[in-house]
């Protein structure tokens, strides 16, 4: 991973560029933490909040398999692959390195084209956004960060990781001793077991969501500020300003016109069909089009997968998330 020459010197050319030309002060509002799973419109809300006077990104700071040579020297490897249960050694490494970058003291995927307008020669906030870090999202408020979830539906988003050959990560899951041990029942354990031995694709890449999301289910049920995909889709304008009020921004017509295009990570990992929605501003067809695309026997095994983890706010038979207040009931005070 970090032995191809080309790559080492093209990250080493784009961390002099963040380094040299952005000057980072901490203001007075607050570091935002954008919280979810991948192909959920989490760049897109990336690229447009980052548009945002003195607000700059930083592009998936804790994976392992994106990060840099020398973001890892500070990051370090999560034990089992992933960021689920850190010891005292690791809370305080993940704090120390959240910490330098809140104070500007380190720089970690951020924008380098110095001509977009997400690239910010002078910055007072961080914006995280992260597919790997559900489980962290205690020790993000605990380092300063604002947390705002965000979600898609399980079933397109298992479609498009599966189109993509993104593998369903179970494997990763599974071997993660904390997890198994600890968060996971008994009973559902040797449901997910037995879901990885025998379950169809698609109920694998359901199951990997629920497992990547599961530890913020609790969280949406009591309220926390959360971003669900079909409404980016369906009510831009409404969604922008729900993020405008969250964040303290001033939307501007830049960011309301790139709600209606293309994200960065929809080129080349969307199909023909999904970019064409795009184009057209086919919202329905864009959020609703994977209903022709799988059976109804097959919605029905998703559904069982889905009714293993409480609090779990979508269902196959909808296209739009349950309402928060349907959701509290799973987690009783």
């Amino acid at each position: 991973m970090w032995t191809d020459t080309p790559l080492l010197l093209r990250q080493a050319m784009r961390q002099a560029i963040s380094e040299t030309l952005n000057t980072h002060r901490p203001g007075n509002k607050p570091d935002i933490a954008l919280i979810g799973s991948r192909r959920s419109g989490s760049t897109l809300l990336m690229q447009v909040l980052g548009h945002a006077p003195g607000l700059k990104s930083s592009d998936q700071p804790f994976a392992p398999p994106t990060a840099t040579a020398a973001q890892m020297r500070h990051l370090g490897w999560p034990a089992g692959g992933i960021f689920v249960a850190p010891d005292a050694a690791m809370r305080a490494r993940l704090l120390r390195y959240m910490t330098d970058m809140r104070e500007g003291r380190l720089h970690v995927q951020e924008p380098w084209r110095f001509w977009r307008g997400d690239f910010h020669w002078r910055s007072n906030r961080l914006l995280l956004k992260t597919t790997a870090a559900s489980y962290l999202r205690p020790l993000l408020e605990e380092a300063g960060f604002m947390p705002i979830l965000y979600f898609r539906h399980p079933v397109p988003q298992a479609l498009s990781c599966a189109r993509n050959k993104w593998g369903d990560k179970l494997d990763l899951f599974l071997r993660n001793r904390p997890l198994c041990e600890d968060l996971l029942s008994a009973e559902l354990r040797l449901e997910v077991d037995r879901l990885q031995a025998e379950g169809s694709e698609l109920e694998r890449y359901v199951l990997c969501w629920c497992l990547e999301n599961m530890p913020l289910f609790p969280d949406l049920a009591a309220g926390m500020p959360s971003i669900f995909y079909e409404d980016m889709v369906l009510d831009p304008d409404g969604t922008l300003n729900r993020l405008a009020e969250l964040c303290d921004i001033e939307p501007t017509p830049r960011m309301r016109a790139m709600f209606g295009n293309a994200s960065n990570s929809v080129r080349g990992l969307s199909d023909s069909e999904g970019a064409a929605a795009i184009r057209a501003g086919d919202a329905q067809a864009l959020v609703g089009r994977w209903r022709e695309k799988v059976s109804p026997e097959d919605l029905a095994r998703a559904q069982m997968v889905l009714d293993l983890f409480p609090g779990c706010p979508y269902r196959t038979d909808a296209i739009r998330p349950v309402a928060t207040a349907a959701l509290e009931e799973s987690f009783p005070a």
